[in-house]
């Protein structure tokens, strides 16, 4: 049985991914935020404004996560399938991850549900409703966005890391030579 290779969960790597999530949000929500109080628009035409674009990014954000997930399972039958012994952290890793994702999905799922309610004039509700609808749905957009950032550089740092220790051996090629190959043939006929 070959050594553990060292790609234990690293608490830095899920921080580095929150903190990179959590700046694509503060600069979404900023960007939103200065649109909503600089733009000197009404409040209801801005939200009318937003709501396909929100729509789409929601849509956009629930088909990521459902394929995110199905990229960590890929790299979950990767490790599964290496000649070294994987340490448990690095699964717990991956199981973290892939609640941020679930979080994700599932937010985007309200963000988009959020979206059905009228709002048009005909409804008759007060300003100060379209101004908190605005800013919760800058908000709730700006919050699924910065944790698929979350999610995308966790899974890279995890992948980045499999691939590092299980197939990169230092200056190791990629691509196995002809002698090598051959000894796996032999050994497969022998089999």
């Amino acid at each position: 049985m070959l050594p553990t290779p060292d790609i234990s969960p690293n608490k830095t790597y899920l921080r580095s991914a929150l903190l990179g999530g959590g700046i694509a949000a503060a600069v979404s929500l900023g960007a939103g935020t200065i649109v909503g109080v600089t733009s000197g628009v009404d409040v209801r035409l801005l939200l009318e404004a937003s709501m396909p674009t929100v729509r789409f990014l929601a849509s956009a954000v629930v088909t990521a996560s459902a394929t995110t997930l199905a990229l960590i399972l890929t790299l979950l039958g990767l490790s599964a399938n290496t000649d070294l012994d994987v340490d448990p952290g690095f699964y717990r890793r991956l199981w973290r991850i892939a609640q941020v994702d679930v979080a994700t999905f599932v937010g985007s799922i309200v963000l988009l549900v959020m979206l059905v309610i009228p709002f048009g004039e005909e409804a008759g509700l007060s300003s100060t409703f379209y101004t908190v609808a605005y800013y919760t749905l800058a908000t709730a957009s700006a919050l699924t966005s910065g944790l698929l950032v979350a999610v995308v550089l966790g899974l890279y740092n995890a992948a980045t890391d499999l691939i590092e220790t299980c197939w990169l051996d230092g200056d190791a090629i990629l691509a196995k030579d002809a002698e090598e190959e051959a000894e796996e043939a032999a050994d497969r006929v022998e089999a």
